[in-house]
């Protein structure tokens, strides 16, 4: 439980029965950062004056509000190409809670390609929005690929049978060039680790975007899924992850 927010504080019972320590006791002992107040703690100050008054309001431990969002799958590749990989998984773990994790998008599947004598020219479907976390969109699917928009000698397939005198003959047909699904969004999560002791080190992993496939026969690979993205608030202070890493509570 915390210090009390006002009024006179017994320096045995409200401090030292909080934050703990060795006797014979001074105020000198509880500095944020030193051996018993964790630097977490930010309204103790760090060195300098120090008063009974800091401690108002002050905890051993700390309510911790989690956003966790996994990366967006990788688009499918346009025109009988290949399917986007799935997104990594992001977390975040520690001593005292049980970790958080949230999955990754799976990936577009290849687009079909078809037979016909007419380039594809269909756009590769978007991929799933991502979750909107301080104002920007975190762990998008990638879209998919776009078909083909005109026909290229050099994409001919050779689709004529044997032709009279024995010549072969040259069907001139393309492959469609079909734009590709585009990959799943990642999963995204937020509560609060209640309780949480200061100084606990929270080890926060972002899960990487999946590939976008490769495209055959015309059109354009897929796009990469959006990476994962952490954001830890404690103590009213916004802390955002982009990369794996950690912070002190």
């Amino acid at each position: 439980m915390a210090v009390k927010p006002s009024g006179s504080l017994s320096f045995n019972t409200d401090i030292v029965g909080e934050f703990g320590g060795s006797t014979p006791h001074s105020l000198s002992e509880y500095y944020r950062g030193g051996a018993n107040v964790p630097s977490g703690v930010t309204a103790i100050p760090a060195s300098g004056a120090i008063d009974f008054s800091d401690f108002y309001g002050t905890s051993n431990v700390v309510d911790v509000v989690y956003y966790v969002v996994g990366s967006g799958g990788g688009g499918g590749g346009a025109g009988n190409g290949t399917a986007g990989t799935a997104g990594a998984t992001t977390s975040i773990s520690g001593s005292g809670f049980t970790t958080v994790t949230s999955t990754g998008g799976g990936g577009g599947p290849g687009g079909q390609g078809v037979v016909s004598n007419t380039a594809g020219s269909s756009p590769g479907a978007a991929g799933g929005a991502g979750t909107t976390v301080g104002g920007v969109e975190r762990g998008a699917g990638g879209n998919g690929g776009t078909g083909r928009s005109s026909q290229s000698s050099s994409d001919d397939y050779d689709l004529g049978g044997a032709g009279g005198g024995g010549s072969s003959g040259q069907g001139g047909a393309q492959p469609g060039g079909g734009g590709a699904p585009g990959g799943a969004a990642g999963q995204y999560k937020t509560g609060t680790l209640s309780n949480i002791t200061a100084g606990t080190v929270i080890t926060v992993t972002i899960g990487s975007g999946g590939t976008g496939g490769t495209n055959s026969h015309g059109g354009t690979n897929g796009q990469n899924g959006g990476n994962g993205f952490v954001r830890l608030t404690i103590n009213g202070t916004n802390y955002d992850f982009t990369s794996s890493g950690s912070q002190t509570v």
